[in-house]
């Protein structure tokens, strides 16, 4: 389905669980590693502003926090849903929670997978620090390499964002040899929009501080990540279950930033779990 900005695609059946796939700029698809929840689920997954099948702002600047907010909440209008069972990878993640916060009302349950809790300079660090414990890693070397190249012609295009981001991809996975052909093929014909990352790594991730609105959800919220996730991993996640009111922590391990890909099953079987023993709550309202 496709409308004025935000399109979706829905299978399975069930309780709808809506997905915020992250990036930002990534295409949608690269969160498929999900989609077998929907044996048990509605599984809805967003294509974000000026990605998939979603049309990009003509605005360039319009990749704020609060337009990705308001984004969700044009599309639980257009799902005629009161209610959102909402999971946010990394960036989608930072978006999810800024809506749980945002629209305390609208959200029974929030899954936050490798979401970081910070950005700027001490999560630069952070990531250093862990590359520098992977550094004999062969695929590690070479993508921190990549990391590292002058970005001159990387934002020419999607295709050439999408080329350096490739070269980049080991350093968001716990064993890069190990992701199977479909992923392969995804990392080959990458495209990521350039406009999208840009504006956040200038204007957003400097002084992300998720501290700022993290109090502000109310709901029952699962923090999902991997211990070997350079960019939100245990310590983003003990940070997040200290400021949330209602929250539980699963770290899995031998697991990535991209957990979805490392360890599919895992990842359905913590967010499956966590949302079963909130289907009985009388709390709970049908979305």
């Amino acid at each position: 389905m496709t409308g004025s900005v935000l399109a979706f695609e829905e299978e399975g059946r069930g309780q709808r669980l809506v997905c915020m796939p992250g990036g930002p700029g990534f295409p949608p698809a690269y969160m498929n590693g999900l989609r077998e929840m929907s044996g048990s689920r509605t599984f809805t997954l967003l294509h974000p502003r000026g990605t998939g099948h979603s049309e990009a702002p003509a605005d360039r600047d319009a990749y704020r926090m609060e337009d990705y907010v308001a984004d969700i909440e044009l599309t639980r209008s257009r799902l005629g849903v009161e209610r959102l069972d909402l999971l946010g990878h990394s960036h989608g993640g930072v978006v999810a929670a800024h809506y749980a916060a945002a629209h305390p009302d609208r959200v029974n349950a929030l899954i936050l997978l490798n979401t970081p809790a910070y950005g700027g300079p001490r999560a630069e660090e952070r990531a250093a620090e862990f590359f520098a414990s992977r550094a004999g890693d062969p695929s590690v070397a070479e993508a921190l390499a990549a990391l590292h190249k002058p970005d001159d012609d990387a934002f020419s295009s999607p295709r050439e964002l999408g080329l350096r981001i490739a070269e980049i991809l080991p350093l968001w996975l716990a064993r890069p040899a190990e992701a199977g052909p479909d992923w392969a093929a995804l990392s080959d014909g990458l495209t990521v929009n350039p406009d999208s990352l840009l504006f956040f790594n200038e204007e957003v991730f400097p002084s992300l501080d998720l501290a700022r609105i993290a109090g502000s959800i109310a709901c029952p919220t699962l923090v999902l990540t991997g211990d070997l996730d350079p960019y939100a991993g245990p310590e983003h996640a003990n940070e997040l279950a200290a400021l949330i009111p209602h929250v539980r922590v699963q770290v899995l391990p031998g697991v990535g930033h991209m957990s979805q890909v490392d360890a599919p099953r895992p990842v359905h079987r913590a967010v499956l779990n966590f949302l079963d023993t909130l289907d009985d709550t009388p709390e709970r309202t049908q979305s």
